[in-house]
């Protein structure tokens, strides 16, 4: 996607740069980026920074929504789970809670009270929520 991405800004700075009627030349001495800047952002080559960009659509008076299509298609991509951390989440949530469920019908005098009951589940869910974000955390 990040290509779709250059390409997508070399498109509207070149076609804002010639709906104005600039030269590369002139939207470089008018936005103070350097020549060579410009031509390699309106050839897709690189993507620029968002400082560029910024002076960029000022300069050629284009509103950079556009951008925010292109970032919320990258991040909804980046957004799907592994299948590795779904299958190790699921397994490790399943086997910790029977296990902590087969403590609670093999102990006679554990809990004794409802509260305790409680909080045994509760302190339960606590350990294996601090270990999914872990999982979840690492790259």
């Amino acid at each position: 996607m990040d290509n779709d991405q250059k390409k997508m800004i070399a498109k509207v700075v070149r076609d804002q740069r010639h709906s104005k009627g600039f030269t590369q030349k002139e939207l470089a001495e008018l936005s103070k980026i350097s020549l060579r800047s410009i031509q390699r952002i309106e050839q897709g080559k690189v993507k620029p920074r968002m400082y560029t960009l910024k002076v960029l659509s000022k300069t050629l008076d284009f509103s950079m929504d556009f951008l925010n299509v292109v970032n919320s298609i990258q991040n909804n991509s980046k957004a799907q789970p592994s299948k590795k951390r779904l299958i190790i989440s699921i397994s490790f949530g399943l086997v910790f809670f029977l296990l902590a469920g087969a403590f609670l019908v093999q102990s006679a005098s554990f809990p004794e009270t409802t509260f305790e009951y409680l909080i045994y589940w509760a302190s339960v869910l606590i350990l294996v929520t601090l270990f999914q974000l872990q999982v979840w955390k690492s790259n």
